[in-house]
């Protein structure tokens, strides 16, 4: 119920045109209970629609002792912190650390991950209090998982997947995420049916994020291979192909994300969850030496307002879902 109401009011132009009015005191009033923390933007794979062959950002790791002060400066209201972002966590050897200094501030910790590192960061991560430990696995074979994960092995997913779900007292919920495409959308039921024997706690069917907003190379090449990517069935599709162009139907109104917000590797304060290329940075916490001074400043009020207005070129063409998961099967009670 709450949730559709969400979804009702983001859709919502009076609701939207509302919030463009709103004093910035009484805007953050909402405070903000949900970031994004990105422990590093490398990657191990080349994934088909990402964008790291293509970002300009420069690549890095974030080190404990920063994640340490970003952590202390963080307002108290948040609550919820994905621990990824444009890369694979697991990359940094300091995960686990950084997860249970998150469990020590009582602050839930989700990690998305590719499920290809070794078993061992896994069990670290996970014993270090890990919430959510999510494994994106987009195909129930090998040839259609590897189609997509470019340099990905079916066999390593499979076996880390067997090895997470059968740790001793383990109190992380592992969900496999799927990303329906047209390649693998006639092994849903396959792939619930994997999910299940690998012991798994849920499997989530995700409409694909093309990030057609991200970069001007990458929506060329995504638009030129979109016929064979989007799915036929469209509850699995956020998108239509019209004119040539690849249109976001399921983008909400008023973006949830003028009350979040994401910190990169290096300290920068981005706008959201599909600004993979950091375009719009609005400070940096170690230079600012705090978050909450960015938070609470004009330049992110007057940020949030142009996003509400769609007027950052980023929102023109945004990939955000306003229901990416479509659908949620839970195989046994944790």
């Amino acid at each position: 119920m709450l949730i559709k109401l969400k979804q009702k009011l983001s859709r919502s132009r009076i609701f939207n045109k509302l919030l463009q009015r709103l004093p910035r005191p009484v805007l953050l009033l909402n405070p903000i209970k949900h970031m994004m923390i990105e422990p590093t933007n490398l990657c191990n794979l080349q994934c088909l629609f990402c964008t790291q062959a293509t970002s300009p950002r420069p690549k890095g790791m974030m080190k404990p002792e920063e994640f340490k002060k970003i952590l202390s400066w963080l307002p108290s209201s948040v609550k919820e912190v994905q621990l990824h972002f444009a890369g694979e966590s697991l990359l940094n050897k300091e995960l686990p650390t950084m997860v249970a200094d998150l469990k020590e501030h009582r602050i839930k910790t989700i990690i998305s991950s590719n499920g290809t590192m070794p078993f061992g960061d896994y069990e670290k991560t996970i014993r270090a209090g890990l919430d959510i430990l999510i494994i994106s696995f987009d195909g129930a074979t090998k040839t259609s998982y590897e189609a997509y994960r470019r340099g990905g092995r079916f066999e390593v997913v499979v076996e880390n997947l067997k090895k997470m779900s059968a740790l001793a007292g383990r109190q992380t919920r592992i969900v496999i995420q799927f990303i329906v495409m047209r390649h693998n959308e006639h092994e849903i039921e396959k792939m619930k049916e994997l999910s299940a024997s690998l012991g798994t706690d849920e499997l989530w069917l995700k409409s694909a994020s093309l990030n057609i907003g991200c970069s001007e190379i990458m929506e060329k090449e995504i638009i030129k291979n979109a016929r064979d990517f989007l799915p036929q069935n469209p509850k699995y599709s956020r998108y239509v192909l019209s004119n040539g162009k690849l249109i976001n139907k399921d983008k909400p109104l008023s973006c949830p994300w003028i009350w979040r917000s994401v910190v990169l590797w290096n300290g920068d304060v981005a706008i959201c969850c599909v600004d993979l290329d950091g375009q719009v940075v609005v400070g940096n916490v170690f230079k600012e030496q705090g978050f909450e001074r960015i938070w609470q400043s004009d330049r992110y009020q007057s940020i949030r307002r142009k996003i509400l207005k769609k007027e950052l070129t980023i929102c023109q063409n945004c990939s955000l879902g306003d229901n990416p998961v479509k659908e949620i099967i839970k195989f046994k009670k944790r």
